[in-house]
């Protein structure tokens, strides 16, 4: 499915070389709708099975406890990736045309898929024998609001700019060419990838739930910097754009941060209820990559409307104001999940996969245990 489906998001990318010879702006619409339409399911095929496969590869290695950080850099991985495409489909743009960005990506996708194939293990997708169905899943608080909520504000928030930021910085005093906003698009980039990297260490000393929140209300603060916020107006300078490169950061910093908690916080309480990582593999990969959609789905279009009803500096402030608002409600949820369990030294010459053969009752243990304080 990984192979296969990457292939597919590669040929969908090139099948756009032809759209700009359609003889009519309906045919233009039609056909690239049918392309994204291909390109989304692909997509959803490929992060859901790599998300699955990275978390089993995880206790197959007998790193359990790492398999929530490493699914939060997976999802910070492909949020980079989501980040960098403004930016390089800017420059390709503006140096070969409408062609160019199609060529080069879609060649490169496709050799991804090669690459795929040759180097994955077969035991990578081995599939558990008893995989917990989604909807047992999602019943539990922590991973409903945590993996499905939570992410998918993060993405509405990282996706709002997309198809207004662009159009608000062409225009006076800014004045800037689709190049240079792809510029701006790599402070968020930068950012995103800085907080990726400390994440899952930060949330060791912070702790989960309040670095969650940290990451979304540094989001929020973005928010109000970018317009600048009608409610700052005579503290912070119109029309400044290092203002927005700033907020630009902080919008990365924040989606950064709070990715990788709420993963941990989920399969802390999968494996509460009984439900080991192996287990729980496939339907937390499919819900987080539903919620990530979702995200991407939803974020332009509340821009769209927003923007067009109020004006960029108020879409954005009331955005933001709305990311500090809603995230109290929903923190009792998150509160009651498992803490981080304290880290065991290894006694000498025990294997990896001893760690493996019992973990019910570890995670029995972890249910008795104290929860997140928020």
């Amino acid at each position: 499915m990984l192979v296969c489906s990457i292939l597919l998001q590669g040929i969908a990318l090139g099948a756009f070389l032809i759209v700009d010879q359609l003889p009519s702006r309906a045919a233009f619409v039609g056909v690239s709708v049918g392309l994204r339409l291909a390109q989304g399911c692909a997509a959803a095929f490929t992060e859901t099975a790599a998300g699955s496969m990275i978390m089993r590869a995880a206790v197959k290695a007998g790193a359990r406890d790492m398999a929530g950080t490493l699914l939060g850099w997976f999802e910070a991985l492909r949020g980079t990736g989501g980040l960098t495409g403004p930016l390089v489909g800017g420059f390709l743009y503006e140096a070969g045309g409408f062609a160019l960005p199609f060529k080069v990506v879609g060649s490169v996708i496709v050799g991804a898929a090669a690459v795929a194939g040759l180097l994955l293990p077969s035991a990578a997708a081995d599939v558990p024998a008893k995989p917990a169905p989604i909807g047992r899943v999602l019943r539990i608080p922590a991973v409903l609001v945590g993996s499905c909520i939570f992410i998918a504000i993060v993405l509405i928030a990282v996706s709002f700019l997309d198809p207004s930021l662009q159009p608000h910085l062409a225009l006076p005093p800014y004045n800037l060419s689709s190049g240079q906003v792809g510029l701006i698009f790599a402070g968020a980039l930068g950012g995103y990838a800085l907080a990726s990297t400390v994440s899952g260490a930060l949330a060791t000393v912070l702790g989960d739930v309040p670095q969650v929140v940290l990451g979304i209300w540094l989001m929020a603060f973005g928010y109000l910097l970018m317009g600048p916020s009608p409610l700052l107006a005579g503290v912070l300078p119109r029309g400044s754009v290092p203002l927005v490169v700033a907020a630009m950061v902080l919008q990365g910093l924040g989606g950064g941060l709070a990715y990788t908690p709420t993963n941990n916080l989920s399969l802390r309480s999968c494996e509460a209820r009984g439900i080991t990582v192996d287990e729980a593999s496939d339907a937390l990969s499919a819900i987080v990559n539903m919620s990530f959609t979702v995200g991407c789905l939803l974020g332009p279009l509340l821009a769209g409307l927003l923007v067009q009803g109020v004006g960029f500096a108020w879409a954005t402030t009331s955005f933001g104001v709305a990311l500090f608002v809603l995230v109290p409600p929903f923190l009792p949820f998150l509160c009651n999940a498992p803490k981080r369990p304290q880290t065991r030294t290894r006694p000498a010459g025990e294997r990896a996969e001893g760690l493996l053969v019992n973990q019910e009752p570890a995670a029995a243990e972890q249910s008795r245990g104290p929860r997140e304080s928020c």
